[in-house]
């Protein structure tokens, strides 16, 4: 093999891996296994400290609570599912709107007409 050969292939190698992290939900900050929840958001409080996005199940007879911290993460996944990084914190929880569809990671066990907090949130197409 000839130097630009090798270095072409290294830099593929380099290139495929980078997107392979890059692209990945876990590598975005995005814990694995589904989500605790996932519904349309039925309101937004905003604080000084936190936000707190109430997300109604499709179908369920109530709703949770999904507190947005200031180490929360949020992104907007697109039509072609890829995820597009939104921001953490309050400027994450600024794109949360009522009436949009959202997957939400949390801190603990997701129950009804209780608040817990939110590792990420995914806002949905």
């Amino acid at each position: 093999m000839d130097l630009v050969r090798i270095v072409s292939s290294v830099v593929f190698l380099a290139v495929s891996l980078t997107l392979a992290v890059c692209t990945s939900s876990v590598g975005l900050g995005i814990p694995s296994g589904p989500p605790a929840l996932r519904g349309a958001v039925e309101a937004v409080r905003h604080s000084a400290t936190a936000s707190g996005v109430t997300v109604r199940p499709a179908g369920a007879g109530c709703a949770t609570t999904a507190v947005v911290a200031a180490e929360t993460r949020v992104f907007r996944r697109g039509p072609d599912r890829a995820l597009a990084f939104v921001g953490v914190g309050a400027a994450g929880a600024a794109a949360l709107e009522v009436g949009l569809d959202v997957e939400a990671w949390t801190d603990g066990p997701a129950s009804c007409d209780e608040a817990v907090g939110a590792v990420a949130v995914v806002l949905l197409p």
